[in-house]
């Protein structure tokens, strides 16, 4: 299942480095829709639950460290409990939780997932890390 990039909509774009204010985007936005299963676009170990906003604990998702040693943040997905339990293995393509819906923090946005990925000196491209996301690079 390949998911395709956000593009532009009201609040903004999903490329990694656009604007957000007075900061940069430091993901990868890609389409959903909720509810749609999510599976792993690269082997990672999770770290545990994460929440993109300080205070709302119903968006959230999945802090991780890749094998060459990439924190990872990917977000807006409900997580599977089994892989909240310690740090646990998962594969490229195995299913890590469903995409949750953005309407009531953000009314009419187009609903994502979000995927970061970078260590304390580098911030490598979300995008292409490794050439493994499931998306349409149409």
């Amino acid at each position: 299942m390949y998911l395709p990039r956000r593009l532009s909509d009201i609040f903004g774009e999903g490329h990694l480095g656009a604007s957000r204010g007075g900061r940069p985007h430091l993901g990868v936005d890609f389409v959903t829709v909720a509810g749609t299963p999510i599976y792993a676009p690269f082997d990672f170990q999770t770290r545990g639950i994460s929440f993109p906003y300080v205070g709302n604990l119903v968006l959230s998702g999945y802090k991780g460290i890749t094998s060459e040693g990439y924190d990872v943040r990917i977000w807006y997905v409900t997580p599977l409990p089994s892989l909240l339990v310690g740090s646990i293995d998962v594969n490229k393509g195995d299913l890590i939780g469903y995409a949750q819906s953005l309407q009531d923090k953000y009314p009419n946005i187009t609903n994502h997932i979000h995927v970061q990925v970078w260590s304390n000196t580098y911030v490598p491209n979300s995008f292409e890390y490794q050439g493994k996301y499931y998306l349409d690079y149409v």
